[in-house]
């Protein structure tokens, strides 16, 4: 967390607009959020209830939803509930291929006009991808039993398939390459 580009991604977030965080269980960059640029409603989707459960300790304000991501979003589809933030951190490398487009697919739909869509993950190196298998297989810090190393052309290659125009931003913090791709709708 110490290397993650936090501040970055809160940067490109409108001052108080509706958030849609995915796999933001720990509330990290919600937090930072609701510091500098406050928001008119959060909303928080995680795997892990256990973190939501301690994340609504700390902030009250935020709605949570437990469970798979495909499925709330589909629900919030269902609803017609638009956000003008979406946010995906360091989630999608537990995702397979197929999961991670449907997702990121998906995701674009809940978004309103002149709203964005923030992806930030890890450009993997053999150090990170250690650091990973540790914290995923043997110390299960994290939910999930696989880990897809991706980089950067993945994505780019995914959203120009979909035809989308995007930025990326490219952070190398200690042994961590980070990468933020934005999507204006």
């Amino acid at each position: 967390m110490l290397t993650a580009p936090i501040g970055e991604i809160v940067n490109l977030v409108p001052y108080n607009s509706s958030i849609l965080d995915l796999g933001g269980g720990m509330g990290v960059i919600a937090e930072e959020i609701r510091k500098h640029r406050g928001y008119k409603s959060y909303s928080i989707v995680d795997i892990d209830d256990k973190r939501l459960t301690e994340v609504k300790k700390r902030l009250k304000d935020i709605e949570t939803y437990p469970g798979d991501a495909l499925d709330i979003i589909e629900r919030f589809i269902d609803d017609r509930r638009l956000f003008e933030t979406v946010i995906i951190s360091d989630m999608l490398y537990l995702c397979d291929d197929s999961y991670t487009e449907r997702l990121i697919i998906d995701s674009l739909g809940l978004i309103k006009d002149n709203g964005i869509f923030i992806i930030k993950e890890v450009d993997w190196n053999l150090l990170v991808k250690f650091q990973e298998l540790l914290s995923v297989k043997l110390f299960r810090f994290t939910r999930g039993r696989d880990i897809h190393f991706r980089g950067v052309d993945y994505y780019e290659g995914l959203l120009k398939r979909h035809n989308l125009n995007f930025a990326i931003l490219r952070f190398n913090r200690l042994w961590y390459p980070h990468f933020i791709i934005t999507v204006r709708k």
